[in-house]
């Protein structure tokens, strides 16, 4: 396990020179291009900030090349420069179980939309419908425990359908969330959005007092 803070200026990025982590599972650090710069083989959990300008080519020449991406079961992502860097990040985690994500209210339909089943393309993660025998196209399939900080859908209610598609679609195709949850840390309110019976209710839950945003345990 590391916790890792950058205080000085981003490090150069070069494929030669990375630290090698061999044995480290579970990582916090809070700049993406030091990230880019550890090798990471056996890396389970990852907390880490993407609000960078050039996340597309960190994630693409350094970031997927020197971490194990494909094994990564949690990610926190607490900061991102544009949403279409989660939706990349997100198609190279086949095997992502917790995805958890502070700051999350300037998520909009499109981006809720990424996680409907979809017809086969190159960049998603195939699954087989038991009920109709059809390939389909899902992101991060084994995903079962989704939260988003800092967000209150009673202020964005025209969302709350997608959201019901979200999780009405994924059961039917046979990978169900088990967990989706919204909370304002701020307003000590928390949203639990799937019900007992796997439906989604939007019942509100006064958080407690002590209740504190999430951090990855190291």
């Amino acid at each position: 396990m590391c916790r890792i803070f950058s205080y000085w200026e981003d490090p150069i990025l070069s494929e030669d020179q990375v630290t090698q982590m061999p044995v480290c599972t579970r990582l916090d650090v809070d700049d993406l291009t030091l990230l880019a710069t550890l090798k990471l083989p056996r890396i389970c959990e990852l907390s880490v900030s993407f609000d960078h300008p050039g996340f597309d080519v960190i994630w693409e020449t350094h970031i997927s090349v020197n971490a194990n991406l494909s094994g990564l079961e949690l990610l926190h992502a607490h900061g991102w420069h544009q949403q279409a860097d989660l939706i990349q990040a997100l198609r190279c985690l086949p095997v992502l179980r917790s995805l958890i994500l502070s700051n999350g209210s300037d998520l909009d339909a499109a981006f809720f939309g990424e996680f409907f089943p979809m017809y086969p393309d190159d960049n998603a993660v195939r699954m087989r419908s038991h009920d109709e025998g059809q390939i389909v196209e899902i992101i991060c399939p084994m995903l079962s425990s989704l939260l988003i900080e800092g967000w209150d859908p009673t202020e964005q209610v025209d969302l709350i359908p997608v959201l019901k598609q979200v999780v009405t679609l994924r059961a039917v195709y046979c990978y169900p969330l088990k967990r989706f949850t919204l909370s304002a840390i701020k307003f000590r309110r928390k949203f639990e959005l799937i019900g007992s019976l796997g439906g989604l209710v939007t019942e509100m839950v006064s958080l407690d007092e002590d209740a504190e945003p999430f951090s990855l345990d190291i």
